[in-house]
């Protein structure tokens, strides 16, 4: 099989990581505004709330505008509170989480994510970013120190569609100039957004999998590091 013309890694989870958790980061804002709760039931409280807001809300909390993406993470914070228990008010509670966010300060690099991307150029293969996420991303990006290592970047509140829809896929397809779709390949850590959306835009996809959650399911093509990602694709 011929070398991919061009690998696209998903951002949160695949590249960077939020440090040194989310349930983490809340629980030091909450205290920060006078509330103990834990970080454990944070952390277990998160994903179910953002999964059942992003539901509600179609499924594109972050293809619109700036506006449009507080309001959708200031309703997951404040479920995320409710369901871990937590009393106090959202605001300003919120807004001073939502800008730490949008700094490195509580975000870390994958250990694998510069080696991953410098074998990639290495290879002759260009570097792309394929990302649900708001505006905050792009200046993350720079101060992580990320930019650099990508010769493509596509953020679905700038595209005004979301993996695991087509249209972001046919976007990041034209920006990148490719015309067969076939030669485009993408890692990313989730089941639906990033391997069923890729495969289905007909691009190649392998899904992170670290805790061997998929490992033999026929389905999918796995690897537990980026590094090991990049290497199957590459071969």
């Amino acid at each position: 099989m011929p070398l991919p013309e061009i690998i696209f890694f998903d951002a949160a989870n695949t590249l960077i990581r939020p440090h040194p958790g989310v349930g983490a980061v809340y629980a030091a804002v909450a205290r920060e505004h006078g509330t103990n709760v834990s970080a454990g039931a944070l952390e277990a409280a998160f994903l179910p709330a953002w999964g059942a807001v992003r539901r509600s809300r179609g499924g594109s909390p972050y293809a619109s505008t700036e506006a449009h993406a507080r309001v959708f993470w200031r309703e997951v914070v404040a479920c995320t509170l409710e369901a871990a228990g937590a009393t106090m008010p959202v605001d300003p509670f919120f807004d001073n989480l939502y800008n730490l966010f949008g700094t490195a300060a509580c975000w870390r690099v994958d250990a694998h994510a510069r080696p991953a991307l410098e074998r990639v150029r290495a290879a002759g293969v260009r570097t792309g970013l394929l990302s649900n996420f708001d505006a905050r991303l792009r200046p993350l990006l720079a101060d992580l120190d990320l930019e650099r290592y990508l010769d493509v970047v596509v953020i679905s509140c700038e595209v005004g569609a979301e993996k695991p829809a087509p249209a972001i896929f046919e976007a990041a397809r034209r920006r990148a100039g490719i015309v067969e779709p076939e030669r485009i390949a993408f890692i990313g850590d989730q089941r639906v957004d990033d391997f069923e959306g890729a495969t289905g835009a007909g691009w190649r996809a392998i899904l992170l999998d670290p805790s061997g959650t998929f490992a033999g399911d026929g389905q999918f093509q796995t690897a537990p590091t980026l590094l090991d990602a990049v290497e199957a694709l590459l071969a």
